[in-house]
């Protein structure tokens, strides 16, 4: 069972980054553009600093978050890792499960909950083009919530060499 929801997390988290990758290609040309349109053309491109910030950035952030933490690619400090390994062995993967979960789980609920009130109110900003802020908040909880059940599987059952298979 829990073999099956990591398969099945690991397609979700696939294609999360895919569209995390393809995000980060939409705000180079969208940046690459308005830089060339404000200096060549006198003319930059309305609403490239918005596309950027509210949505591209976000979903490059939020949408690997599990991804990474699967692949073991986050940075982090291992000045005692090695030794705290030995000595609890997969006791040390659980708890580190359980303290990013103590972080994460407020955050997801957070977060759900401030997508879904913005989903319902339909905001847009001000200015010459109304850009739907209610998208920008949606891609944090997709994100952060796949990282609960990421670490979740990881509390129940850690990974037998500290990271998935690839």
């Amino acid at each position: 069972m829990l073999r099956r929801l990591r398969a099945g997390l690991a397609r979700v988290e696939a294609v999360m980054a895919a569209l995390a990758g393809l995000s980060l290609v939409l705000m180079m040309l969208s940046i690459s553009a308005d830089a060339a349109g404000r200096y060549l053309f006198d003319r930059p491109v309305q609403g490239a600093y918005e596309m950027t910030g509210l949505y591209f950035m976000v979903m490059a952030v939020f949408l690997l978050l599990s991804a990474n933490h699967a692949g073991n690619h986050h940075v982090r400090l291992d000045a005692a890792a090695g030794w705290l390994r030995r000595k609890l062995g997969r006791t040390y993967d659980r708890l580190l499960a359980l303290a990013a979960l103590a972080a994460f789980l407020p955050l997801a609920w957070a977060a759900t909950e401030e997508g879904v009130e913005r989903l319902l109110a339909q905001d847009l900003t001000f200015g010459p083009i109304a850009f739907p802020l209610y998208l920008s908040y949606i891609w944090m909880p997709i994100g952060v919530l796949a990282l609960v059940l990421r670490l979740t599987l990881d509390l129940a059952q850690p990974p037998e060499d500290g990271k998935e298979a690839e």
